[in-house]
C-alpha cells in the first residue's frame, strides 16, 4: 500500500454527526488541523504530498458538501514560510472558494 493510500485509508469520516447550525441554518464542518505546509524531512520536501492531501481534502468536502474547512494550528511549517508553500496555500484556499 502507497504511502497515500495509507494516509487516506486511515482517515474516518466523523459522518453522520451532530449538525451545527447558526441562526437556524445547518453546516457541515471539516475540522484539520496542523498542516505544517512547507515541512521537509530528512532534506525532502513534502510540498508534493501536501498538495495531494489538499486536493483529497477538497475532493471530501465538495462530496459531503461541507459550509466550512477549519484549520486549527499550524499552516506553515515555519514563521518564514517557503514560496512555494504560500503558493500552495493560495491556489488551495481559491479552490475552496470556487468549490
Amino acid at each position: 500500500m502507497s504511502y497515500r493510500c495509507a494516509i487516506m485509508s486511515s482517515v474516518r469520516p466523523a459522518w453522520p454527526a451532530g449538525a451545527v447550525t447558526a441562526n437556524g441554518a445547518t453546516m457541515r464542518l471539516i475540522h484539520t488541523s496542523d498542516w505544517h505546509l512547507g515541512r521537509t524531512l530528512h532534506g525532502v520536501s513534502l510540498l508534493e504530498h501536501q498538495a495531494v492531501f489538499l486536493r483529497w481534502l477538497l475532493e471530501q468536502a465538495a462530496a459531503r458538501q461541507a459550509g466550512a474547512v477549519l484549520v486549527a494550528g499550524d499552516v506553515y511549517d515555519r514563521a518564514v514560510p517557503p514560496l512555494d508553500a504560500v503558493e500552495l496555500l493560495d491556489q488551495t484556499l481559491a479552490d475552496f472558494a470556487r468549490a
